[in-house]
Formats: structure tokens, C-alpha cells, sequence
């Protein structure tokens, strides 16, 4: 009953319907505004008394005691050598802006924006599809890229690049699956153990819904996987 509410007052609705609605809510904004921020001076405070943090809070603590302490900010910069970075394409906002105050053209990072899961956590891909485009310039950075598998056989690569290739590109997965991100077939001693009765690929099989029997015991999702 509420999703077919929802699909009479909403889906139906005009571009012009919507936007009347969007501008109607906008007196609640100020309120809204005023209750977060109240929620967030009480939620700091109460970590505060209780010296128990959230990552969060620890990240914002960090970065404000460094930007706002020259001489600590110097030292730490200094005392770094190298700052080697995994899964790059996870990182936010507030990490990055903590990393430019201790690095200095010394970061190391390693990434795969086509991994990127964290959103929830206002992960945010951009920063490391910016950054790549820029190294493949040479500009303020070097790109390389690790694109060769040493995991499967080549069979097993082909099929998932025939996949990706058809589905993904920059609005789709953040990067346009070209040759520079297609899986390299790298560990060549495979092809010493080729069984030429053994199919290491992929095998599709479809399944028309129309051909099972009316009295089948499956329910729809049960049939679709």
C-alpha cells in the first residue's frame, strides 16, 4: 500500500510538481540547520567529558591541533620521510586535507577507484580520479599503473574484461574500462598446466522464465538467481 502511495504522489508527478514541493520546503531549512549544528556542539561536548571518540572526531581534533600549530605542523612535515597510502580511492575529504598539512610531495599512494565502497563514510572517488588524470599528464605526480593479474588464467581475465568493458565507464564505476584498465594476463606459467578438455572461462547459460512450468516450485527471485 505505501509504494503504490508513493508511486501515485511522487512517481507520477511533474518536473514542475516537484520543484513547487522542493521550494515549499525550504522555510524548514533554517531550523534544520539550527537543530544539526545544536546536535553537533552537544554530540563533541559529550565525547569530550566522557574522553571517548568516534573516528570522526578524532580526524577533526587532529587536523585543527596541526593547522592551527605552525611549529608542531613543521615538525611532524620534517620528521616524515615517506607517507605510503592503500586504497586511495576510500579516502575523504578531511584525510586528504590532513595529508597536504604533513606531506610534502612524498606520498605514495596506491588505489583502484573501481573498488570504491565507503561513500557512507563521504569517501570520495573524485580525489583519486583527479589525481591519476593529472599523473598520466606528469603533472605534479607519476602515474603507474598496476593493471597486470597474477591471480587467474587468461580465460578467466577475457570474460571479465568483455564484461566491464560493455558495462562500466566514468558515470558507471568512476573510470572508462579502456586498455589501461582492463586485467593483463601476468602469471604465464598457467599455460604449462592447460587441461585442452577444461573450460577455464566463464560459461553464461539463460534460462527462459517462459519455458518453466506454470506449477513450478520457485518463486520469482528463486528463478532469477
Amino acid at each position: 500500500k505505501m509504494l503504490k502511495r508513493l508511486k501515485e504522489d511522487y512517481f507520477t508527478k511533474s518536473y514542475q510538481g516537484h520543484k513547487e514541493d522542493f521550494y515549499a520546503s525550504s522555510k524548514h531549512i533554517p531550523i534544520i540547520k539550527s537543530l544539526i549544528k545544536t546536535l553537533d556542539e552537544h554530540y563533541i561536548n559529550t565525547q569530550i567529558e566522557t574522553e571517548q571518540f568516534d573516528f570522526s572526531t578524532v580526524a577533526r581534533i587532529a587536523y585543527k591541533i596541526i593547522t592551527s600549530n605552525p611549529t608542531i605542523q613543521a615538525a611532524l612535515k620534517a620528521s616524515i620521510h615517506e607517507v605510503m597510502i592503500d586504497e586511495y580511492q576510500d579516502t575523504n575529504h578531511m584525510q586528504e586535507a590532513f595529508i597536504k598539512t604533513i606531506t610534502d610531495q612524498n606520498v605514495y599512494m596506491v588505489g583502484d577507484v573501481k573498488q570504491s565502497i565507503y561513500r557512507f563514510r563521504h569517501a570520495e572517488p573524485k580525489l583519486f580520479t583527479e589525481k591519476y588524470h593529472q599523473y598520466q599528464r606528469k603533472h605534479q605526480g607519476i602515474n603507474i599503473d598496476l593493471n597486470a593479474n597474477f591471480r587467474s588464467r587468461q580465460a578467466v581475465l577475457d570474460d571479465i574484461n568483455i564484461v566491464f568493458k560493455g558495462l562500466m565507464d566514468a558515470s558507471i564505476g568512476g573510470v572508462n574500462y579502456d586498455d589501461n584498465q582492463k586485467l593483463k594476463f601476468g602469471n604465464t606459467t598457467y599455460n604449462d598446466y592447460l587441461d585442452p578438455n577444461f573450460n577455464y572461462g566463464l560459461s553464461i547459460d539463460l534460462i527462459d522464465k517462459t519455458s518453466l512450468p506454470e506449477d513450478t516450485p520457485f518463486n520469482n527471485d528463486e528463478i532469477e538467481i
